[in-house]
């Protein structure tokens, strides 16, 4: 079954890609024929407990993120954007101190209140995973398979979050409270006037604190049985 397998691939990719491509696939299902025998597993169980890895790292990932203090309670904090940290200074001289904590509080509770119900967006690449990447992200470092899904679906999470990101910053009303820190920022004199996209900034931190997550699960899985929830995954990384 494996060197069907693998036959059909070659054949697939004939096409597309050149002979250094195939070449280095061909090696690595002779590399995933040979640890298949040795550890007595079947022909997909790569693909599958590197799914089953990365499903649990999503689903913890997002239901914690959605808990009340997510973000702000936790390592995933979203700090005030640091590229415009001379704004929050400024404003806490000018004694408006609790306005910024306020503000800080509530742009991590919309990337909260963002992660509830979307750990499918995050799910769906993780079902395209083949068995020939599977290999090469067991065999590669402690976080590659967050790397894969990073690589993956970034763009794509971007793309889904980003209208969530904004609803909720409408809901919260929170782009007018950043307008109003902006807008008396703006009005001391020979200060460079300051313009800031908060949707796209919640949005990026959002998604690289779910990152964040999903590899200190990884590193767990990988580095204790006691993580190892599912009987593919205690085989595979026995």
């Amino acid at each position: 079954m494996i060197r069907i397998f693998t036959c059909l691939l070659l054949c697939c990719l004939f096409f597309n890609n050149s002979f250094s491509q195939i070449s280095e696939i061909a090696k690595a299902s002779k590399k995933i024929d040979s640890v298949l025998i040795q550890k007595d597993l079947k022909n997909f169980d790569f693909s599958n407990a590197i799914k089953d890895l990365l499903r649990i790292g999503v689903n913890y990932s997002f239901n914690s993120a959605s808990q009340s203090g997510g973000f702000y309670n936790s390592i995933i904090k979203i700090p005030f954007p640091e590229e415009i940290s001379l704004v929050k200074t400024t404003l806490i001289k000018l004694g408006l101190e609790k306005k910024v904590s306020k503000f800080e509080n509530n742009i991590n509770y919309c990337a909260e209140l963002s992660c509830k119900n979307s750990a499918q967006i995050v799910i769906k690449e993780v079902e395209r995973l083949s068995i020939v990447n599977a290999y090469t992200i067991i065999k590669a470092e402690n976080n590659a398979a967050t790397n894969y899904l990073k690589k993956n679906c970034s763009k794509d999470l971007y793309a889904k979050f980003h209208p969530i990101i904004e609803k909720e910053i409408n809901q919260l009303n929170l782009q007018n409270s950043f307008d109003l820190l902006l807008k008396r920022y703006n009005k001391i004199p020979f200060m460079k006037k300051v313009k800031f996209d908060l949707v796209d900034y919640i949005t990026q931190k959002t998604i690289e604190g779910i990152f964040i997550l999903i590899t200190n699960k990884e590193i767990e899985i990988r580095g204790s049985n006691e993580f190892r929830s599912t009987d593919l995954l205690r085989k595979v990384f026995k």
